[in-house]
């Protein structure tokens, strides 16, 4: 028995000990952002104002959109790819991955430069054209920080994601945007800023890659079957990344088309207090995922259950106890970071607040899909996006800022409910064993 009892609960006292591990890092990390992002928020709102914040956030979500496009899901299902290739060889995986993904970013970025002068008027902002088409070099560095980082999870080295993402990027947008601001150049500071944290995050990954896997293993041949294979598989998830993003991008763009810059720029004040809380949410994923690709690769629904239960509690605790913050002083907290002028932005801070804590509690369901239902999460996303522009198009700018937040909170839990019973049915079968699927996420 002894024997035996060792081999089965070895992995999952491994698995809680990582997850355990994982957590606090992150939630070191994300103590690290927050103190770097505090001076950030000071600058962009007492010294930029809600105006060009708007325009800096319609400018990121336009980039960050294309990136989401051209990364394909990578960040989910390199792990599945990884553990097809001998352990020596798992760097063969990442070169193909960023290769396809560096190319598409560039089609992305000269795609964005064109239309910029379209897209700029529609979404609020006409004087920002130029600015737009020249931050858009920036999409093929967030696609290769996104591949990097995701490599580096593979050994279940978690340190340098929380370097590049919680020190390096949000400590660079702070410098510089502060450096530009006293510098009189306030048309451009913080799309500079952003874009020198970006490049600085990219390289942060580069070197953590660097460290387990050598920079030599992203040189050699790129095999065109292989690369057509894993984009085939990787494109449900990828769709799914892509609504995703959209989905979080999308207020920008609705309430710079009805209303102002400036409209953008309370509400976007908003979502940068919820980075915090949101960040808690999304770190859990890359910590638990290699466990939970592991598990249901190999048919173990127990343990899959068992990380997705370890994963859970944690992140309603941590991230509770910031969106009550939120929600008693948010009012106080926008007026003291952002001046007078955000202040208004308090009911949708509240809002939000309480939307994400109930939409990532439940999106956790998502994560298993990755690999047994890889249909469901882009399928979700559809329902989501559906259920989203249905509702603008009836309300419209009637209900104000707070009516799009509403919308938005609704909409995603609509999407994450369809994913919490899709979870259920590959978690607990009604004949207790593993669908076909979950054993063989390849085919």
């Amino acid at each position: 028995m002894g024997a035996t009892g060792g081999m089965v609960d070895t992995p999952k006292l491994l698995d809680r000990r990582y997850i355990n591990r994982g957590t606090w890092i992150y939630l070191t990390g994300l103590l690290v952002r927050l103190g770097a992002r505090i001076p950030l928020l000071f600058i962009a709102g007492r010294a930029y104002g809600p105006a060009l914040y708007g325009e800096f956030m319609i400018a990121a979500g336009l980039a960050e959109t294309a990136a989401a496009i051209a990364t394909l899901g990578f960040k989910r299902t390199l792990f599945t790819f990884m553990n097809e290739e001998a352990a020596e060889e798992a760097g063969r995986a990442v070169r193909h991955s960023l290769a396809l993904g560096l190319g598409l970013g560039c089609v992305f970025s000269g795609i964005l430069m064109l239309l910029a002068p379209i897209l700029a008027p529609l979404f609020g902002v006409p004087e920002a054209a130029d600015r737009i088409a020249v931050f858009a070099w920036i999409v093929p560095v967030i696609v290769a920080t996104e591949i990097l980082l995701t490599a580096t999870f593979f050994n279940r080295r978690l340190r340098y994601d929380v370097w590049a993402r919680c020190v390096a990027e949000p400590g660079t947008q702070t410098v510089v945007a502060g450096a530009f601001y006293m510098l009189g150049l306030i048309q451009v500071g913080l799309l500079a800023s952003y874009a020198a944290a970006l490049t600085a995050a990219c390289l942060t990954a580069l070197w953590g890659y660097n460290e387990q896997f050598g920079l030599k293993s992203l040189w050699g041949r790129i095999e065109a079957a292989r690369v057509v294979d894993m984009t085939r598989r990787s494109a449900s998830t990828g769709a799914f990344d892509i609504l995703s993003m959209l989905m979080s991008r999308i207020d920008m763009f609705v309430v710079g088309h009805f209303f102002s810059a400036q409209g953008v720029g309370l509400y976007g004040m908003a979502q940068q207090f919820l980075t915090l809380p949101d960040k808690v949410g999304k770190s859990f994923a890359p910590v638990v995922m290699p466990v939970l690709s592991q598990a249901l690769h190999e048919g173990d629904l127990k343990r899959a259950r068992s990380a997705l239960a370890a994963m859970a509690p944690r992140q309603a605790a941590l991230e509770g106890i910031l969106v009550l913050a939120f929600v008693a002083f948010g009012g106080f907290l926008l007026k003291f970071f952002g001046g007078d002028q955000f202040e208004a932005a308090a009911p949708v801070l509240a809002i939000l607040a309480v939307g994400v804590l109930v939409n990532d509690i439940f999106s956790i369901a998502g994560l298993p899909l990755v690999v047994a239902r890889p249909m469901v999460n882009p399928g979700a996303g559809i329902v989501t996006l559906l259920a989203y522009l249905a509702a603008i198009a009836v309300i419209e700018d009637s209900y104000g800022i707070e009516g799009v937040a509403v919308i938005s909170v609704v909409a995603a839990l609509i999407g994450n409910l369809w994913r919490v019973q899709a979870c259920y049915q590959v978690l607990f079968p009604a004949d207790g064993v593993a669908p076909p699927a979950v054993k063989s996420p390849a085919e």
